[in-house]
């Protein structure tokens, strides 16, 4: 048994550096490198399961601009997950994903203007959020336009098209 706790340890060094290494980068600003240290406190690997560490890389990775990293943090703030639930802050971390062209992004602020969750409910907003979505070929986005549109005027879906075409992705 001694001999292969040894063998186990080389085996995983390699695994160790590789942490480390990313760390490093987390701990320098890099906002990939602060995605992956969050998503290792989300799932635990690695280290101890830690829904409060994983909020705070998160956010760190969405202050530095990864679009990821905002969708995490609505889905954060919507479901209470590490951080205190608040709808609003959800929908503002949607919403900047979204503008950034991030497809779940458009989607899960869609759904909060259609269902007035952490903003005012606003079924014309929603359907511009769910066209875009469509365009990109998105499936949950297509069916919930769909469902959608059956509860805006018709000067509303022209209008919600026609933003959507328009629609370009910013920073």
């Amino acid at each position: 048994m001694m001999v292969r706790f040894p063998v186990l340890l080389l085996c995983c060094l390699p695994l160790f550096a590789w942490a480390d290494a990313v760390q490093d980068k987390a701990d320098a600003g890099d906002a990939e490198a602060q995605y992956q240290v969050a998503v290792r406190y989300a799932e635990g690997e690695g280290v101890g399961k830690n829904p409060e560490e994983a909020a705070k890389w998160f956010q760190k990775s969405a202050d530095n601009g990864d679009v990821d990293a905002m969708v995490m943090m609505g889905i954060l703030f919507e479901n209470g997950q590490g951080v205190k639930k608040d709808l609003s802050q959800a929908a503002q971390w949607y919403e900047k994903a979204a503008q950034r062209g991030h497809s779940e992004g458009q989607y899960y602020i869609a759904m909060m203007y259609a269902y007035g969750q952490g903003v005012k409910k606003d079924l014309l907003q929603a359907g511009k959020w769910l066209e875009v979505g469509a365009a990109n070929k998105d499936e949950r986005a297509v069916r919930a336009r769909d469902a959608v549109q059956k509860l805006m005027t018709p000067q509303q879906i022209v209008e919600a098209r026609k933003w959507a075409k328009e629609f370009k992705p910013g920073k």
